[in-house]
């Protein structure tokens, strides 16, 4: 009992608890840092895989645009040759018709 009456070793004692305390507190506060800076990375490793996929969307959206453009342009060619070659029909059956409308 007389080792707690000391002054000295009451103050030591507390000054070790204080000190375990502090650490402990300071291992919370890097731990909680190392966690945020987990979370961090994981989102920017996140936005970085999906601004990639992004790209590569575009890049396949461009694709695509350009197959339909083209498809439209070889279906709007063939129309206007089917148009032309309708016309042609229709001239030659008029021609027939009055050929016969003549030879009658």
């Amino acid at each position: 009992n007389l080792v707690n009456r000391n002054p000295f070793q009451t103050r030591n004692k507390h000054w070790c608890w204080s000190q375990i305390y502090r650490a402990t507190m300071l291992a919370d506060d890097m731990a909680e840092q190392q966690h945020y800076s987990d979370i961090r990375e994981a989102k920017e490793a996140t936005c970085k895989e999906l601004q990639e996929e992004m790209e590569q969307l575009q890049v396949q959206l461009t694709e695509a645009k350009s197959a339909v453009a083209t498809k439209k342009g070889q279906l709007e060619e063939a129309n206007t040759n089917n148009n032309i070659e309708l016309r042609l029909i229709e001239e030659r059956q008029a021609h027939k018709a009055e050929l016969v409308e003549k030879a009658e």
